[in-house]
């Protein structure tokens, strides 16, 4: 809800709103004190002039408590109700913007209301004694408190290769799963090392984290390196470093002979851990039903929904976390001749992948079709006992990209292909 830009009201419960973007649609909700919330029908952003009526029921407030975390009121807190796509921004534990949330401070006996609410929502008190997420149903079961966790703090030391990484940013991600219905907050958790590579995080969410260097990739691109999972617990201080161990990868990329030649870092890139799919794959299978793969979609959503099918499936979510959640990443730069180094790379076998995709194509779009690919395999050696960093380089040499048949415009003839044929005789009919 884009609660900076209101309608105009008028007078006897009148109002009046004027498109100015070129949304497909909109859709208006009015809200009062001791009211539920009504919402309009979708209005097309070329319907002409409509006219609305949006009639509001009485209902008893949303009302709280924020309490700490020995449940002692809390005064002065900034509490924000996030309804559908709409988030605050917290940045280092403050709400930098939260224009599209209502909010409401909370008194001297911590309590706190909102107009009623009739769907999802999600409440969040970001402050300095704590922070708290509660969702609709939480909020009920709670009968209305709302606890505050303590934040956790995250402090360490990088080093590039076996050197001080000085005047680097460090980047802490949250990697809690997301409800795509759901509303969340977007949390922006960052520091800047001192001349020693010292840093320091603080106000950070409990939970599944992820820190590392925060890297310049290219012109437009930033994403990061040296990074490692952890799980904070409320009020820890985690301390940890970055770098310092392994050895760099180094290496060039280069066009095929007679190919346009452009800038490598247009595109996606990394360096990851291999991982055995076929056994993730082959142990999924022998989770499931001997007869799963034969039956409809209805009748596989049924036995997913069985105490069978909802243990096949947890048993599996967890052979993937421990497969995918152990996995390293390494993100690096692409010079402009095609060359790259990646620091502090552990022993093991990896995956370089590299798409490089074409200038924009028009103004909306960041990216153009991609036009060249490449994908190798990299063994980082067990380094000497006694040894955690190497500056021996393993050098890649020159990797040359195969690439990409550009896909057939609107009009253009396709290329071949192929259909496979149904045998209705033989039982296909229920999978047609």
């Amino acid at each position: 809800w884009q609660r900076e830009r209101p309608t105009k009201p008028g007078e006897n419960g009148l109002w009046k709103q004027t498109f100015t973007h070129n949304y497909p649609f909109r859709v208006f909700r009015a809200e009062a004190e001791g009211h539920a919330p009504a919402l309009s029908e979708r209005v097309a952003k070329d319907a002409g002039d409509v006219e609305l009526t949006l009639k509001l029921k009485k209902a008893a407030p949303m009302a709280g408590t924020v309490v700490d975390a020995g449940g002692d009121p809390v005064a002065g807190a900034t509490v924000y109700l996030a309804v559908g796509q709409s988030m605050p921004q917290i940045h280092n534990g403050k709400a930098q913007h939260g224009r599209d949330c209502d909010s409401r401070r909370t008194d001297a006996q911590g309590r706190f209301s909102f107009p009623p609410q009739t769907g999802k929502f999600l409440l969040i008190v970001p402050d300095k004694r704590g922070y708290a997420e509660v969702d609709q149903r939480e909020f009920g079961e709670a009968k209305g408190k709302v606890r505050l966790t303590p934040w956790a703090t995250v402090t360490g030391r990088l080093l590039v290769g076996n050197t001080p990484g000085a005047n680097e940013e460090i980047n802490v991600g949250l990697r809690n799963s997301h409800d795509p219905n759901k509303p969340r907050p977007y949390h922006i958790l960052n520091g800047t090392t001192d001349a020693d590579g010292k840093f320091r995080v603080e106000h950070v969410p409990p939970g599944e984290i992820t820190v590392g260097r925060y890297v310049r990739l290219s012109e437009d691109t930033r994403g990061t390196a040296l990074s490692r999972n952890l799980v904070a617990e409320p009020g820890q201080t985690l301390t940890i470093t970055l770098g310092g161990t392994g050895r760099p990868v180094i290496g060039r990329f280069a066009w095929p002979a007679g190919a346009k030649e452009q800038p490598f870092d247009r595109g996606h890139y990394s360096l990851s851990t291999k991982v055995d799919r076929e056994a993730l794959e082959e142990f999924q299978k022998r989770l499931l039903h001997k007869d799963f793969t034969s039956w409809n979609m209805e009748r596989k959503k049924a036995w997913l929904e069985t105490e069978e099918g909802k243990s096949a499936v947890s048993r599996y979510e967890a052979a993937s976390q421990k497969t995918y959640g152990t996995r390293r990443h390494y993100g690096f730069a692409i010079q402009r001749d095609g060359s790259f180094r990646i620091d502090n790379v552990e022993p093991g076998a990896y995956g370089l992948n590299l798409t490089v995709l074409g200038p924009p194509v028009s103004r909306n779009y960041s990216y153009g079709e991609q036009i060249a690919r490449l994908s190798a395999d990299v063994t980082v050696p067990s380094l000497p006992k006694g040894v955690a960093y190497l500056d021996e380089a393993v050098d890649m040499g020159t990797l040359t990209v195969t690439l990409v048949k550009p896909a057939p415009k609107v009009g253009e003839l396709a290329p071949d292909f192929t259909v496979p044929l149904l045998d209705l005789a033989a039982g296909d009919a229920e999978a047609a």
